[in-house]
C-alpha cells in the first residue's frame, strides 16, 4: 500500500507518513489491540477501495 500507492492517499483520507509511522511502530512492538486496531482498519479500507475501483 505504501509502495504502490492508494486511492486513500490521493483523496487525502489517509496520511502516507502517518501510516508509515504506524507500520514502523507495529514492527517494533508486539501487536496491541488498542494501539494498532486503526492500522488494521486502514488496511481493510484500502482493500475495499481498490477492489471497488
Amino acid at each position: 500500500m505504501i509502495r504502490q500507492g492508494s486511492p486513500l492517499f490521493e483523496t487525502g483520507l489517509i496520511d502516507a507518513d502517518g501510516l508509515r509511522d504506524a507500520t514502523n511502530d507495529l514492527n517494533s512492538h508486539a501487536y496491541d489491540e488498542m494501539r494498532h486496531s486503526q492500522l488494521i482498519e486502514v488496511i481493510h479500507l484500502h482493500l475495499a477501495a481498490t477492489a471497488y475501483l
